[in-house]
């Protein structure tokens, strides 16, 4: 393989580690804050930090995932079949992220009790949500990492 092919490949391998990272990572401090309301306030900022991180790994991998493919293309680098089903598992986590990212994490903002005080039925409702969409969408990260080594 020529040292270009190399090199995408390499960042995009980095990319995949920021998304698992950034996906992994605000589990754990989504859950924190879970046990400790009064961190709440705090995830919620610390969450947009790792949201833009996961948002540029995934803007990464589709910019490397095409060069890449483009220079695998007719070599058999890849199996098509997993690469197809690793593009169909890429697009939820885009579609969850998406609605984590506009929807969930601004309304949460919105709408985060402040210390002390009880949260609202609107609040609970809209963190199960986020608690599901962010489990749902960590293992579609270690999805795609399982399909990157077995391609």
């Amino acid at each position: 393989m020529a040292w270009e092919f190399q090199i995408v490949h390499f960042l995009h391998l980095v990319f995949i580690i920021w998304g698992v990272g950034g996906a992994t990572i605000s589990t754990i401090l989504m859950l924190k804050a879970e046990k400790e309301p009064a961190l709440m306030p705090s995830a919620m900022k610390f969450l947009g930090s790792i949201s833009k991180l996961i948002w540029i790994a995934i803007i990464g991998l589709i910019i490397t995932g095409i060069i890449s493919a483009a220079m695998g293309a007719g070599k058999n680098y890849y199996d098509p079949t997993i690469l197809s089903i690793k593009h169909i598992v890429v697009a939820l986590i885009i579609i969850l992220g998406a609605n984590i990212s506009l929807r969930l994490v601004p309304k949460m903002r919105k709408i985060s009790p402040a210390p002390g005080s009880a949260p609202s039925p609107e609040f609970l409702k809209t963190k199960t949500h986020m608690k599901i969409e962010a489990a749902f969408s960590l293992v579609l990260w270690y999805v795609v990492v399982a399909l990157s080594v077995i391609m």
